[in-house]
């Protein structure tokens, strides 16, 4: 460890006020910071009650949750992304943005292909489809025709300071105001707002990764008893999408960045808690009956013989660090349980009812028999669809084997990346089609 490192971590222990474990540190493999529980903490300062109130608000939806499993509903979610920049560094492309979509929806579907990864002693424990879908808007407050995609040039370097420190997140709440050098969110009822900032401090560097605020409706606060507080996820520039060209780089060390910044923070906004609760010790839980016990000891690394905390069942699990709402590495994880999987569909039925649109899955394409790719072969992935039927909203992307690897979800134009794909044939396959596309991928 450097002695930047260390400096941090004193700063934080002398101050009594957080814990070590606030702050960005600089760990060999990988970063999966989150301010989550800091941003509750920070509000209950605000308006005193708020965390009694909201640990009342989660009991309740997991009391609720057992029923959402069962349902066959999709929830779609509608996303804007409010990119705030202060340098061309930060003003991320659209195809970073794209990108991160897909991967949303490839982890919410489970079908991403470290799956396999998953350790057998969990395997009882996971729901193959959590029937959450994104897409970025295309239609603004206003009715307006829209990408989904906001920009705006602001003239802080960083939207956190020497505050945030010490568990104040005033200072980042700005991102979420136009009139504090950030930009105003959509109707927060109706989007996920997203906002993609610089968080870092000056010297110290990257303060945090990102955070996201709970559920609204607390049973026990009136409606707008939280004054101006702006829902939605904020995150760190570097950590958004595994195609982002800005390396994520604190005291010398590169993080790994596969976009599970962006799933770990929207698992918060749809009601998880980090799996060990929120607390140092094995007393705390999140919840979640099927998450195995763990303290937050399991940071930033893959350690597969990590067990922290004995468990009071048949079976001692381990730590499950291939758990998305863990502190793990990007690498290793790959997974939301069933438990989990059922308090966020209560969450998108219950509580954010305008926000999630109900669809039943069902397919109602019919002519398919256009459907291209063009260029093919391509060299560098970019592509586009003609004769895409018309209500598509996604294309399977499938090895020469049949294996499903993974799920582009069509945005506003049907222009898309394949990248990431390792040079080979593939099939294409489009929503409500019979025809599998072949793809060459140079």
């Amino acid at each position: 460890m450097n002695k930047l490192f260390f400096s941090i971590i004193w700063v934080c222990i002398l101050s009594g006020i957080v814990k070590p474990k606030l702050i960005m540190a600089v760990v060999p493999g990988g970063f999966q910071h989150c301010a989550s529980h800091t941003y509750i903490n920070w509000v209950n300062q605000k308006y005193p009650g708020y965390a009694d109130a909201l640990a009342e608000h989660f009991a309740t939806i997991s009391n609720r949750a057992s029923q959402k499993l069962s349902n066959i509903d999709v929830y779609d979610i509608p996303v804007v992304v409010h990119v705030v920049y202060n340098n061309p560094e930060q003003n991320l492309s659209d195809e970073v943005v794209k990108r991160q979509i897909d991967i949303l929806n490839r982890d919410f579907t489970r079908t991403n292909a470290d799956t396999i990864n998953l350790r057998p002693v969990f395997g009882s424990m996971i729901a193959a489809d959590a029937n959450i879908r994104f897409h970025l808007a295309t239609t603004d407050p206003q009715g307006q025709s829209t990408t989904g995609i906001t920009r705006t040039s602001t003239n802080l370097s960083s939207f956190a300071d020497f505050t945030t420190l010490f568990g104040d997140l005033g200072a980042i709440e700005r991102v979420k105001s136009s009139a504090d050098g950030g930009i105003d969110p959509w109707d927060t009822s109706r989007y996920l707002n997203i906002w993609v900032c610089n968080m870092a401090l000056p010297v110290l560097g990257v303060s945090l990764l990102g955070y996201a605020t709970p559920p609204p409706g607390l049973p026990n606060w009136p409606s707008g008893s939280l004054g101006d507080l702006k829902d939605g996820v904020v995150i760190q520039y570097q950590c958004i999408s595994d195609n982002n060209p800005n390396p994520l780089i604190t005291g010398g060390d590169t993080g790994i960045v596969l976009g599970r910044t962006v799933v770990h923070e929207v698992g918060h906004y749809l009601g998880l808690r980090h799996i060990w609760g929120d607390n140092d010790d094995c007393l705390a839980d999140d919840g979640v009956e099927d998450t195995p016990l763990a303290s937050n000891e399991s940071n930033f690394d893959c350690d597969v013989t990590r067990n922290t905390c004995v468990d009071t069942g048949d079976v001692d699990f381990p730590d499950m660090i291939e758990n998305y709402m863990d502190y793990s590495s990007e690498a290793c994880q790959n997974t939301f349980t069933r438990g989990q999987v059922s308090i966020m569909r209560t969450v998108c039925s219950d509580y954010r009812q305008n926000l999630a649109q109900i669809t039943n899955g069902i397919s109602r394409r019919t002519s398919s028999e256009g459907f291209k790719i063009l260029p093919n072969p391509s060299l560098d992935g970019n592509i586009r669809f003609v004769g895409v039927p018309s209500n598509s909203r996604f294309v399977d992307v499938i090895d020469i084997s049949g294996k499903l690897l993974g799920r582009v979800w069509l945005q506003q134009t049907e222009n898309i990346s394949l990248g990431y794909l390792q040079p080979g044939l593939y099939f294409l396959k489009a929503e409500g089609s019979t025809v599998l596309s072949k793809f060459l991928r140079e």
